[in-house]
């Protein structure tokens, strides 16, 4: 090599390894000017492309590298890294495969194996990957913390705990290592700090630190202003560098075309909750779509859901990119995210523009942050008029209950006993069914007193693990409560798990994040819920709920209130036996149970976004007219 050519890209590698990325890039394209076949530069600059989110010039680039010196297993895997950020994930896939048949050393290629197999729900296959690579590097932050991630897809949360503490203690700024932790450690029911990490993840977020997933900090506070920044942080990591595939055309099309996109078309609450509106939907107005991210489900539940659309879209084998794409080609008028940041969530989908109207509804509790959700459909309990300001999508009102209801469900067989789900003949049942990661230290404080006062009670939960299950009854047994007053029931069938809901005296609920279904389920079954509604959307879910079946009464706005107003029923059977029989009789004609008519309300709203689109109007929210 020439020596001013080796000083010249010796001065472009030290720009890259400073962070200067536009200088290395500047300095990468002088070699590149003075010899065009440099392998290494052609390489080098590929990679610093990738990283300022030029992905596919730089995987042209690394290409090209490639073809001049073909067995470059660094070269493989930096090409599957611009693959992956392409939404190339198969081709990917192959990269650091190559990769590691050239060199079993190549860690770069094991990190981008295994956050591919976790993104395609291959984690046991993704944490052996992973844990290859830990054994070349074991105090690499980036590996610890995707193994974590694997060790909480496979339900070992307090193994997963473990890694992302000891992420934190290599590096306590790593992006989403606080909330990480805290999550897998709520599923597990591990308190033990508690405090001090919901006080650490407060303050991050507070000062602009990607600390907590969206999702995640929903656990941690009741701030929707807080909620708010820590969404729009997060949603910036999504912006897509491309032109926006809807470009403002007016489709002309008989019916107006929704296009539902979730990869919960299966046995999921979402479709629980939705199959009966999809099947009713006004087809001499409505073409009705579904976009499956994965694939279809051979159940009852999946090939209800298929059956319920028009078009029913298989894109589990397709990319974000491609995704979007197909959506576009549709002419689809209002795509309709029903997963938000949930699951692998369609982020880099609707960051594309693939529609005119961009909607969210029913999975995602809160604000998406973004600019990419053009509305938010809600009800008027969930975000009051106050706390809009703290929504970036535009609100949509529906009358009565934002969420739909499947009324053609049954509960199966005759009234269940008891006996058959281990709860004691005579005893006061209190209930919480909703997931492990709901609960947390004062909930539970509240809980074991009202177990202290009703002496001859049993609390009955769902625990999701066996961990979550040990701990639960080591939480109770410090709390000077039996540990065997704590029965867990197993999971069954959505039928099954509903009729049982009977059984319960009273059910509770959780907060900062409520029951949603879980919560209908129990009314369905005809047991009332309290509830205490705090000030974001994700906290006013059931009371939602329970306006929608009459029952305000059990909607409190503080913790004494819930806990005061929980031993007030226990100790007046009247009383509570007076609310089971307002249920029972108001259930079959109730605004939350009307699913024609909240499809008829959901069907006014799209109706009135799509007349908005049409005039050229940007969107703008707006309260849907209650209809008979």
């Amino acid at each position: 090599m020439l020596p001013a050519l080796e000083r010249q890209l010796k001065q472009a590698v030290d720009h890259h390894r400073l962070g200067r990325l536009r200088d290395a890039e500047m300095a990468y394209l002088d070699v590149l000017r003075l010899d065009p076949l440099q392998s290494h530069a052609l390489h080098l600059l590929g990679v610093v492309l990738t990283q300022v989110g030029r992905a596919a010039e730089g995987a042209e680039l690394i290409k090209r590298s490639l073809a001049l010196i073909p067995n470059q297993s660094l070269a493989c895997a930096s090409l599957g890294d611009a693959l992956a950020q392409s939404g190339r994930a198969d081709e990917a896939l192959d990269c650091y495969e190559r990769a590691l048949t050239l060199s079993p050393q190549t860690f770069g290629a094991f990190i981008g194996r295994g956050q591919i197999l976790l993104d395609r729900g291959r984690h046991q296959d993704a944490l052996a990957t992973l844990q290859a690579a830990a054994r070349l590097q074991p105090d690499e932050p980036t590996i610890l913390f995707l193994c974590g991630r694997a060790l909480a897809q496979l339900a070992q949360p307090e193994q997963a705990a473990q890694c992302f503490r000891r992420v934190y203690a290599l590096n306590p700024a790593y992006e989403y290592v606080l909330g990480a932790c805290l999550w897998v450690e709520l599923h597990a029911c591990l308190w033990s700090d508690y405090a001090s990490e919901i006080e650490r993840i407060e303050k991050a977020v507070r000062d602009d630190e990607p600390a907590a997933f969206p999702f995640v900090f929903f656990s941690v506070s009741d701030s929707p202003e807080l909620q708010l920044r820590c969404a729009r942080r997060f949603a910036a990591r999504y912006r897509v560098n491309a032109a926006p595939l809807w470009q403002g055309e007016r489709y002309t099309h008989d019916r107006i075309r929704v296009a539902y996109v979730s990869e919960d078309f299966r046995r999921h609450p979402t479709s629980y909750l939705m199959m009966d509106l999809w099947e009713s939907h006004d087809r001499q107005r409505f073409e009705i779509i579904a976009i499956s991210l994965r694939g279809e489900e051979d159940s009852a539940v999946g090939r209800r859901t298929k059956s319920a659309f028009d078009r029913f879209i298989d894109a589990s084998a397709l990319q974000d990119a491609e995704i979007a794409h197909q959506i576009r080609q549709l002419e689809v008028d209002v795509a309709v995210d029903l997963m938000g940041y949930t699951g692998n969530g369609l982020h880099s989908i609707f960051a594309r523009r693939p529609a005119p109207l961009q909607v969210s509804y029913l999975g995602y509790p809160g604000t998406l942050g973004s600019p990419d959700a053009d509305y938010l459909i809600a009800d008027a309990f969930l975000i009051p008029e106050a706390e809009k300001v703290h929504f970036s999508e535009q609100i949509v009102y529906l009358p009565g209950s934002y969420q739909p209801n499947d009324r053609r469900r049954t509960l199966t067989g005759g009234p269940p006993s008891r006996g058959a789900w281990d709860l004691p003949k005579d005893a006061f049942v209190w209930c919480c069914f909703n997931n492990a990661y709901k609960l947390n230290p004062r909930l539970f404080d509240i809980w074991c007193r009202l177990l202290s006062a009703v002496p001859e009670s049993v609390l009955w939960l769902i625990p999701g693990t066996k961990q979550a299950e040990k701990n639960l009854r080591i939480e109770a047994a410090a709390r000077y409560i039996d540990p065997a007053r704590l029965i867990f029931a197993p999971n069954v069938a959505q039928s099954d798990h509903v009729a049982r809901i009977a059984l319960a005296d009273l059910c509770l609920d959780t907060g900062p994040v409520n029951g949603a279904t879980t919560t209908s389920d129990a009314l369905w079954a005809g047991v009332p819920v309290v509830t205490c509604a705090g000030r974001s959307f994700v906290s006013r879910m059931a009371g939602s709920l329970l306006s929608g079946v009459g029952l305000t009464e059990l909607v409190t706005t503080t913790w004494d209130e819930y806990e005061g107003l929980a031993l007030a029923l226990a100790k007046n059977p009247e009383r509570l036996g007076s609310l089971r029989a307002k249920l029972r009789d108001t259930r079959p004609a109730s605004r939350l149970f009307d699913t024609d008519r909240t499809r008829r309300h959901l069907e006014a709203a799209y109706l009135t976004m799509w007349e908005g689109a049409q005039q050229g109007k940007p969107p703008a929210g707006f309260t849907v007219p209650d209809l008979p």
